[in-house]
């Protein structure tokens, strides 16, 4: 080895954020398209770089605990950006991958096991890997990220997941809330995480007490948060926590539920119609039976409205042919009869429910935590979303995994996560440092902004190269411009003096 581990996780890092179909397992290839004299402040054969090494790196970070490790590095990243958010989101996404790997057999204490389960990539016949992640508010930056089996559970994940955040953190006490999707609120998972954390999730629409609120919330009552948003707040109590609900109307989701709900209704009503039509051919030993099964449809219809039912009863004989006249039946069997409709207080009670959702919390004090603030960390948790579309970016390159080894695989999602890390505290810092100088950077439209996106900036600067003398003794870099020079200055003398 004539390059540090660290060195070659600079080089994954540096590969992982060129954003131009670069994959990982490729770095030793691209590495040879850039200037290593600059981007590692010393001369470096790119031989040095081989696949041996860097294989054996993710060896290496696998054995001192990606969780562990990756966490000390977040938590100095949030440190050095002065980063002291109220708020981390928690959330999980699956990263499929081709071939068996150990999806099979059994595996030792500790080790990721790569088979299938729910895919939020909708590829459910390929094997895959989950990534947990924990990220500030303000940033986006990862504080904790953990790989965990293909087959694991969100549900059951996240209480441990958070429970064990303090470990991960410089200064738990700076963080106050957790905020995290429905699946962090069930019976079992918010009574884990309440006597450690206060948390803000999302009510699932499943939960029976879930629809009774919003059925009895009236429009006409609910407080404006802006022209979008209304909301009415609640007291309820659920797996014995009190809790603060928010019913939140969007104006924009009724207006996108309602033209979906329109656009199903015939094909649901017409569903429910055939059903209905196979339920009138079916014959019952009795009419209890004949009645018990109306009552069961009934209970699963959601549209129609069964009018004019009545129970036929047929006489059956046993005999072949044609039975005599005056002959008695053998036995009878029972059919149902009716007419349907399209029920419009069901219909009525379908669109009063579309465009609400339910925040909860079990933080009981307002001065500590308002409604507009409930409603404001939970819209933040696109932070954390926003994260996994820049995990499974296709130009990312990285949401199929290419290795076989299982630790490997975890060790490079921790590379992953880390190249987010850094995108995402590049990003912050860049726009911050534009507010405070009162500095801009053209868009993609040329219109001046203060909140350019570091890819935008990435391809900004892609153009630029740097060009040796015949005898690699003295170098420049060109096609520098204005913009490119802005961003250099602001950034600091670091970044300075690669360029000068």
């Amino acid at each position: 080895r004539n390059v540090s581990a660290g060195e070659c996780v600079k080089a994954f890092v540096l590969i992982g954020l060129g954003f131009i179909q670069r994959a990982l397992y490729l770095t030793p290839q691209h590495l040879s398209y850039t200037s290593l004299d600059k981007l590692f402040d010393r001369d470096l054969d790119i031989e040095y770089f081989n696949d041996d090494v860097m294989g054996h790196t993710l060896d290496r970070l696998y054995e001192c605990g990606t969780t562990e490790l990756f966490s000390k590095i977040s938590s100095r990243a949030c440190q050095k950006l002065l980063l002291d958010s109220r708020f981390k989101h928690i959330d999980s996404t699956s990263i499929h991958t081709d071939g068996v790997h150990n999806s099979n057999c059994e595996v030792e204490v500790g080790v990721i096991k790569l088979t299938k389960g729910y895919s939020r990539d909708h590829r459910p016949e390929l094997n895959q890997i989950i990534l947990n992640l924990i990220v500030e508010n303000k940033a986006g930056i990862p504080v904790l990220m953990e790989a965990a089996s293909g087959n694991n559970s969100d549900k059951t994940d996240f209480p441990r997941i958070v429970n064990n955040l303090s470990s991960g953190l410089t200064n738990p006490n700076i963080t106050e809330y957790i905020v995290g999707d429905s699946a962090l609120y069930t019976k079992k998972g918010i009574e884990k995480i309440s006597t450690n954390w206060k948390w803000i999730t999302r009510v699932p629409e499943t939960l029976k007490m879930t629809k009774e609120v919003i059925l009895e919330t009236k429009l006409e009552d609910m407080k404006e948060i802006n022209d979008k948003y209304k909301y009415l707040e609640y007291n309820k109590t659920y797996a014995d926590i009190e809790q603060r609900w928010l019913v939140v109307f969007s104006k924009d989701a009724h207006k996108r539920e309602i033209k979906t709900l329109k656009k199903n209704l015939l094909k649901n009503t017409n569903k429910e119609m055939k059903a209905f039509a196979s339920l009138e051919l079916e014959e019952f030993a009795c009419e209890k039976d004949a009645i018990a099964s109306l009552d069961k449809f009934k209970k699963k219809c959601s549209l129609l409205e069964i009018n004019c039912i009545e129970v036929i009863r047929n006489a059956k004989f046993k005999g072949k042919g044609r039975p005599k006249k005056d002959a008695k039946p053998d036995y009878f069997t029972y059919q149902i009869r009716g007419s349907v409709s399209v029920s419009v207080e069901k219909k009525e009670k379908l669109e009063s429910r579309k465009g609400f959702f339910i925040i909860a919390t079990n933080e009981l004090d307002e001065k500590k935590l308002s409604a507009t603030e409930i409603f404001e960390a939970y819209k933040n948790q696109g932070k954390v979303e926003r994260g996994f579309r820049f995990l499974k970016d296709p130009q990312f390159m990285a949401s199929t995994l290419f290795l076989k080894n299982p630790k490997r695989i975890e060790a490079l999602m921790m590379i992953m996560t880390l190249s987010l890390l850094v995108y995402a505290a590049l990003e912050y810092r860049t726009r911050q440092l534009l507010k405070e100088n009162n500095e801009t950077f053209p868009n993609q439209l040329k219109k001046e902004i203060q909140n350019p996106t570091m890819r935008w900036i990435f391809f900004c600067f892609k153009g630029i190269h740097v060009l040796y003398s015949a005898d690699k003794k003295e170098s420049m870099v060109a096609n520098l411009k204005d913009e490119h020079k802005k961003i250099i200055r602001l950034l600091g003398a670091n970044f300075e003096n690669k360029y000068y």
